[in-house]
């Protein structure tokens, strides 16, 4: 077992992988598949256990989502709901309830996006928002004479 471990390691660390999860499957792995074998039997065979307790219920959350987080589809999903989100920020300005200020965490952090771009449309709305308010001021006020 362990030359096969070795090789495998050999291939992955000339191919760019780090190491130290294949390390840690290799010792965990038995260990987890004990106590599963272990929690099945005690269950009667049924994973309802598994998830009606708050922890397991939180770690099988955390891998499903880990693990989504690397299908593509999954990704432009969540970037296309975060760009709705952030639309509906910059419509609705700052200042404008919960959603329109920043730094609730509707500011999108993708790839293609930063939060120093997000500060700097921000100030530009603030600058349109200013210009257009002094324009309508002296559009009411009639000129002295």
């Amino acid at each position: 077992m362990s030359t096969s471990v070795g090789i495998v390691a050999y291939f992955l660390t000339e191919m760019g992988y780090p190491i130290a999860p294949l390390v840690i499957g290799v010792i965990l792995g038995p260990m987890a598949d004990q106590n599963l074998r272990r929690a099945l039997m005690v269950s009667g065979g049924s994973f309802a256990p598994m998830f009606t307790r708050p922890v397991s219920l939180i770690l099988f959350l955390v891998i499903v989502l880990t693990v989504l987080s690397q299908v593509p589809a999954w990704r432009r999903l969540t970037r296309r709901a975060r760009a709705k989100l952030f639309a509906r920020w910059r419509k609705a300005g700052p200042g404008h309830g919960a959603e329109g200020r920043p730094g609730d965490g509707d500011e999108t952090q993708g790839d293609d996006h930063t939060g120093e771009t997000d500060a700097r449309e921000h100030l530009e709305h603030k600058g349109r928002v200013a210009s257009e308010e002094s324009a309508s001021e002296s559009v009411k006020r009639p000129a002295k004479q």
